[in-house]
């Protein structure tokens, strides 16, 4: 995966599908680091969750959506919905891994979710 990529328009906000197409969330944010060689930047990881998803849109939506997580979710690690860019299998219309959701990481925050969202009625 060493391709060149409009970030924007080709990673951010896309379904991620884990390595049985289970649905596990969407590209919230991601992490870049410049290359050895100066060319850069390389995206190494992806982040998934209401934090990283404000974090990235700033302003008071971003603030609010990220305090609101951070309440819900006092002792949680904000790394812990990182998922390494080795991962990532292939990028078409999702962004597919290699591995599991269990695996990711993404079972809780998907958990967490699928309990909110029940609340509602005609969920």
């Amino acid at each position: 995966m060493n391709a060149p990529l409009e970030i924007g328009l080709e990673l951010l906000d896309k379904q991620i599908l884990d390595v049985q197409d289970f649905p596990c969330g969407k590209v919230d944010d991601l992490e870049l680091v410049l290359g050895d060689d100066g060319r850069g930047p390389i995206v190494t990881a992806i982040f998934t969750s209401p934090e990283a998803l404000g974090r990235r849109l700033g302003g008071i939506v971003g603030r609010s959506m990220v305090t609101v997580w951070r309440r819900l979710h006092p002792n949680k690690d904000p790394h812990s919905n990182r998922i390494e860019w080795s991962d990532v299998e292939k990028i078409d219309y999702a962004l597919h891994l290699n591995v599991g959701r269990t695996v990711a990481g993404l079972v809780l925050s998907e958990s967490w979710a699928r309990k909110f969202i029940e609340r509602i009625p005609g969920a």
